[in-house]
């Protein structure tokens, strides 16, 4: 099954592993949540144009970073950090080396971002928006 992309949203049936929230792939695969004034913000390598001119690599589909994000979870080792739990995962795969799984103390999946790797693009976000 193929992923394609409809008015900037993926269409896509339920991934295996974790059903991935529209906040994810907003901000970390297709681009269009910005991230906060001056930081930075990755992408996972989906073949997607991030920000105008900048386009991930094409390594992986959605149903693999719902898997991803679950073996994270998995293996991940985890941490406290203000207040959620974050799971730090090398998962050495389409290129990326290092990504954080973050959630909620209830165990509740907030967030999921690639840190470091060839495959990974980032951003920083500029200090003001221009309108």
């Amino acid at each position: 099954m193929q992923n394609h992309v409809v008015n900037h949203q993926i269409v896509r049936s339920r991934p295996r592993g974790v059903d991935l929230p529209e906040g994810l792939i907003n901000k970390h695969v297709l681009g269009t949540e910005r991230g906060e004034p001056g930081m930075r913000v990755t992408f996972f390598p989906l073949g997607h144009e991030v920000r105008p001119g900048i386009v991930t690599p094409n390594a992986m589909t959605l149903e693999e970073l719902g898997q991803l994000v679950d073996e994270s979870m998995r293996y991940g080792t985890k941490m406290q950090g203000r207040g959620d739990w974050v799971y730090i995962h090398h998962p050495n795969a389409y290129g990326i080396d290092e990504m954080r799984t973050v959630t909620k103390p209830n165990g509740e999946f907030k967030s999921s971002y690639p840190k470091e790797g060839p495959n990974v693009v980032d951003y920083w976000e500029p200090e003001i928006w221009e309108v």
